[in-house]
């Protein structure tokens, strides 16, 4: 499914790539997101560094990068991909008491660049 409404900035695109630990040949659809979590008042950076050492993103969270930022707002930005908002409900469970947690759908530069070519084209 691919949608692009320039005019209102609305862009959804799911992908169909080979599932991360599946078997080959075998396909699932995935979508890109950007996780911002933010510390909730009262926590401190070395609260939360003891429970992410004890912690593992739940199944289904294909984790493409991690950064921590010297910063409280946000304080972790993660880019994960997944076929499902699922996984994002466990790390709200996890993370909600010590971080504000915040996902939007994104799409890679290029793929923002082709859906922009093509509603171009489809408007001439």
């Amino acid at each position: 499914m691919r949608e692009v409404r320039l005019r209102d900035i609305m862009v959804a695109v799911e992908s169909v790539e080979p599932a991360i630990g599946s078997g080959v040949g075998k396909e699932a659809s995935t979508m890109l997101f950007v996780t911002l979590l933010s510390t909730r008042p009262g926590n401190t950076f070395q609260e939360g560094v003891a429970k992410r050492l004890q912690w593992d993103y739940p199944e289904g969270a294909n984790v493409l990068a991690e950064y921590w930022l010297e910063t409280e707002a946000p304080r972790v930005i993660a880019v994960v991909e997944t076929e499902s908002m699922e996984p994002f409900g466990q790390i709200r469970m996890d993370w909600g008491d010590m971080f504000e947690i915040e996902v939007f759908p994104v799409v890679t530069a290029e793929q923002g660049m082709e859906m922009a070519r093509q509603a171009m084209a489809g408007q001439g």
